[in-house]
């Protein structure tokens, strides 16, 4: 099956959004909220060799926006979205290898507790399933904008939950969500993608990370973890 296929990804859960940077307070005294923003997006250095940096791709936050708005259960998930426009913001370039791909945001409230609050609600019992249906209709999107896309898929399944263990193991909050993607193609090959979504707290800036591999061509990446804890320890180091 085409490599077009692992591109259908659209970084859907809390790390897709715009990277409209607004007006906020400084969040500390050594800082702005700019660069304290800054701080936390990733960097080449922190995946080190066999990556390629492309500009930050924001295309797909309308249509997610639209959808969002439109499917039951993602009220949750659509009020962290609009919270999260009201914050200072700062975005990675789209990392990627031939299989794996990786970006992130990060945002810096005027307040720790509105970022506290944000978190809290990214943490609820709706957002999976949200995330589930949103991927659902954003692939089906896709593949049918392209007659000849259209023709090479069979049928697709999407499934993505919260990942217990990530539960407020980073920063001062997180959440985190993984599932996948089954794309079955009519020549009888099978596509199946990894998607994660991760989201940290740290004092008033939210760190949202997006990563989503090839799972019959790649194994999850050490350059992952090393970039999150990379940029959770710069934002630190920026409050402080």
């Amino acid at each position: 099956m085409p490599r077009t296929f692992r591109r259908l990804v659209v970084p859907l859960a809390v790390a897709a959004l715009g990277t409209v940077t607004l007006t906020a307070a400084p969040a500390g005294a050594a800082s702005s909220a700019s660069q304290v923003a800054q701080a936390g997006t990733i960097v080449a250095s922190d995946l080190g060799a066999g990556w390629t940096a492309g500009p930050s791709d924001s295309s797909g936050d309308k249509v997610i926006k639209k959808l969002a708005a439109k499917t039951k259960g993602c009220e949750d998930y659509a009020a962290v979205r609009a919270s999260l426009d009201t914050a200072t913001d700062a975005a990675s370039p789209e990392f990627e290898t031939a299989v794996q791909q990786i970006s992130n945001h990060s945002y810096v409230y005027k307040t720790e507790a509105a970022a506290a609050k944000a978190l809290k609600r990214a943490s609820a019992g709706t957002v999976a399933d949200c995330f589930t249906d949103l991927f659902t209709k954003v692939f089906a999107q896709q593949i049918n904008a392209n007659p000849a896309t259209a023709k090479q898929v069979k049928n697709y399944r999407v499934k993505i939950a919260e990942v217990p263990d990530l539960t407020d193991a980073l920063g001062d909050q997180s959440v985190g969500y993984a599932g996948g993607a089954e794309i079955n193609g009519t020549d009888g090959t099978t596509t199946r993608l990894i998607l994660s979504t991760l989201v940290v707290r740290v004092g008033p800036a939210v760190i949202t990370y997006s990563y989503s591999f090839d799972a019959d061509k790649s194994q999850p990446s050490s350059a992952f973890d090393a970039a999150v804890a990379n940029t959770i320890a710069r934002t630190e180091i920026a409050l402080a």
